[in-house]
């Protein structure tokens, strides 16, 4: 169970989002990564969710070659992302930095224009930790410091990094 602190700082996902389809980038919760946007239904959801809450949903597209994507067309499974940062450039696309959220399953779409509007469940993530997973953590942590230890290119910094790592 969630300390009390960790709850007030937790994102409410709504029950319903704007649904952006991403042609070949798949984002986990926690990531931040930049998108670069470009089709008018995408902008227009940038453009609508940064008055509000800066929440939407991202799903892969089947084929990244299709222009406009209908909804049978999208994986079911994504993510619920928060926009940190916008940039309009000057080719009319926008660039993005979004950090992942909360995995989501899109249940039912409810509205396709201007953009996807979907009903969404969160898929709530089960952490498990049994000895095997703790043993192999200890032994890629063991392994990750001879690593830092050989390499020129990898700082020892990135080591004291990777043991603050819990999950």
């Amino acid at each position: 169970m969630e300390d009390k602190s960790q709850e007030k700082s937790k994102i409410i996902i709504p029950e319903s989002l704007p649904i952006m389809p991403l042609r070949d980038t798949i984002i986990f919760p926690g990531v931040i990564a930049p998108l670069l946007v470009g089709r008018t239904s995408s902008v227009k959801i940038i453009e609508d969710i940064s008055v509000k809450d800066k929440l939407f949903g991202v799903v892969l597209q089947k084929d990244p070659k299709i222009e406009e994507p209908d909804h049978t067309q999208l994986y079911s499974v994504g993510c619920a992302v928060q926009m940190l940062r916008m940039v309009k450039l000057p080719s009319q696309q926008v660039e993005v930095l979004v950090q992942g959220v909360s995995r989501i399953e899109i249940l039912t779409y409810i509205k396709k224009e201007p953009y996807f509007v979907a009903y969404v469940r969160e898929i709530e993530e089960q952490e498990e930790k049994d000895l095997d997973t703790e043993a192999r953590m200890r032994n890629m942590l063991s392994l990750f410091e001879k690593v830092t230890q050989l390499s020129s290119r990898i700082p020892p910094e990135a080591y004291i990094v990777a043991l603050n790592i819990t999950s």
